[in-house]
C-alpha cells in the first residue's frame, strides 16, 4: 500500500514547501543583486563651478564607482546639488579618485545659494566637505 505524504504536493509529488522556499530564495537573490548593482547613494562634493545655467561638481569617488549623476533641485533662494553615485564591487580599496559630474539648470544661479544636498543628511553632516 502506498504511503501518503502529510503535506500537500504540486505536480508530480514535489512538496509545495520546496516550491515556496525556492521562490523565496530566488526573490532574496534578485533583491540582493539589484541592491549591489543598481543602488546609488549621495556623496558630498568639494567644489562647484558655475557657467551660466551649467554646473560642474567635483567630488572624490572610488575606483569601483559604476556611474554618477547630479540631482538638481531649484527654488527661488537656493540650488541644491546632490551627487548620486552607483557603487561597483564591495571589495574595492579606499583610494579616492577625483571625479566630475555636470548638469544644466533651469535658470542661472544668480543670487541663489548653492547647497550640497548630501550635507543635509545626518550621515554626512560631519564630513570635511560639508563644513563651511
Amino acid at each position: 500500500m502506498a504511503q501518503r505524504a502529510w503535506f500537500p504536493t504540486v505536480g508530480r509529488g514535489r512538496p509545495w514547501l520546496v516550491v515556496v522556499v525556492a521562490a523565496t530564495l530566488a526573490l532574496v537573490v534578485a533583491a540582493l543583486t539589484w541592491w549591489a548593482l543598481f543602488r546609488s547613494e549621495p556623496t558630498p562634493w568639494g567644489e562647484v563651478e558655475v557657467d551660466g545655467n551649467r554646473v560642474s561638481v567635483r567630488y572624490v569617488g572610488g575606483e569601483c564607482d559604476r556611474s554618477a549623476r547630479l540631482d538638481v533641485e531649484e527654488t527661488d533662494t537656493e540650488v541644491v546639488l546632490t551627487v548620486q553615485v552607483k557603487r561597483g564591487s564591495l571589495s574595492c580599496s579606499d583610494v579616492g579618485v577625483p571625479r566630475t559630474v555636470r548638469a544644466r539648470l533651469e535658470a542661472p544661479v544668480g543670487d541663489r545659494e548653492v547647497v550640497d544636498g548630501a550635507c543635509r543628511l545626518e550621515k554626512y553632516a560631519s564630513y570635511l566637505a560639508c563644513s563651511d
